[in-house]
């Protein structure tokens, strides 16, 4: 298959700008716990364009990879092929949670547990006839303190695809199934889902705050930069519309009990 790459650089030379296009292996599931997917669409990131220019901090970070290159891009859409025992297990639960808002899906899972799903030889075509999906591809340790406190976007050991393994710029990619988003056909277009690590970024950043009452100010209105302008719009008025409701509880109550 074809895929974007970039050569790992080395200490004491000079890392070349610019991107390779090639062949590659087609990669295979090796790991029971990872997904492979198809790519329908890729989002260029400003990483990606920093590892096109051999930005010096993609290349201290890059260092360490132990492969001769690493196919970028971080950023994508598409179908599910192939899975592991493991990460069937994992679909088969997100299925089951998305069943009781879906009739379809209710239907394909009947009475089945989770065992009984991931062993149905139709749970990837099901997948891939009724699903787009796109993952989170910081590949966190789940051990250090960070990711045991629920702080897994500051893990220490993180491993993020497209930069220190294989990407998305590319026709197949494997990723952890734990790291998969769902998508029903048609819920988002594909070039949206494309993005979703930067809608990702936009809305952990806007509620980080509060920011009912505040008066925000967004610098820069990149792709990120407008998305937090309209995630941060958003908050302002699902928040200011529950503290309105609130507020008319607590003065309908208090006037019945006086």
């Amino acid at each position: 298959m074809k895929a974007v790459i970039k050569p790992t650089p080395h200490p004491q030379k000079d890392w070349e700008k610019g991107l390779i296009l090639t062949e590659v292996p087609i990669p295979q599931i090796t790991d029971p716990r990872e997904v492979k997917i198809e790519i329908l669409a890729s989002a260029i990131c400003g990483t990606d364009v920093g590892i096109y220019n051999s930005k010096q901090s993609l290349k201290d970070e890059m260092l360490s990879n132990t492969t001769p290159y690493v196919i970028i891009g971080h950023e994508f859409a598409g179908k599910i092929v192939d899975a592991g025992d493991i990460a069937r297990k994992h679909l088969a639960g997100l299925l089951i949670v998305k069943s009781y808002e879906d009739k379809t899906l209710s239907d394909f899972i009947g009475k089945r547990n989770t065992d009984e799903l991931a062993g149905d030889p139709d749970l990837i075509k099901f997948l891939n006839e009724n699903f787009v999906v796109s993952a989170e591809m910081h590949i966190t340790c789940g051990k250090c303190y960070q990711c045991r406190i629920g702080q897994k976007h500051v893990c220490q050991n993180t491993k993020i695809k497209g930069i220190h393994e294989d990407g998305a710029f590319t026709k197949y990619v494997k990723v952890p199934a734990e790291n998969i988003v769902l998508f029903r056909n048609g819920e988002l277009p594909v070039e949206i889902i494309a993005f979703m690590d930067a809608i990702g970024n936009a809305v952990h950043t806007a509620q980080s705050v509060n920011l009912m009452g505040q008066t925000v100010a967004i610098l820069g209105c990149g792709v990120q930069g407008l998305m937090a302008t309209a995630i941060a719009k958003n908050e302002r008025c699902i928040k200011n519309f529950r503290y309105r409701r609130i507020k008319t509880w607590n003065q309908r109550n208090s006037r019945k009990n006086c």
